[in-house]
C-alpha cells in the first residue's frame, strides 16, 4: 500500500527555473523606484495632515521658524571652521 501511494503522488521539482541576473537586477530597481515613490507620497500626506491639524496659532510659529530657520542657514559655510583653518591652501604660481 505505501509502494502505491509514492508511486501515486505526483512529481515534485526542488526549483523552479531561474530567472536571469539583468531580469531579476530591472525587477530589483523597479520595485525601489516605487517604493521610493510611494515613501514620498506618504510623506507628504503624513505633512499635511499634521499641518491641518495644528491651531492657527501653532502654523504661524512654524512658518516663521521656517523662515528664521532658513535665514540662518543661508548664512553657514560648506566647510567647519576647523576645516576652513587646518586645510592646506594651495600655493600661488
Amino acid at each position: 500500500m505505501i509502494i502505491t501511494l509514492l508511486f501515486a503522488a505526483p512529481m515534485v521539482y526542488g526549483q523552479e527555473k531561474q530567472k536571469s541576473p539583468e531580469k531579476q537586477q530591472k525587477e530589483f530597481l523597479k520595485l525601489q523606484d516605487d517604493r521610493d515613490q510611494n515613501s514620498e507620497e506618504k510623506l507628504k500626506e503624513d505633512k499635511k495632515k499634521h499641518d491641518s491639524i495644528q491651531t492657527k496659532e501653532t502654523r504661524k510659529r512654524m512658518k516663521n521658524n521656517k523662515k528664521r530657520a532658513g535665514r540662518l542657514q543661508s548664512n553657514k559655510h560648506d566647510r567647519s571652521f576647523f576645516q576652513r583653518i587646518f586645510t592646506k591652501k594651495p600655493k600661488g604660481r
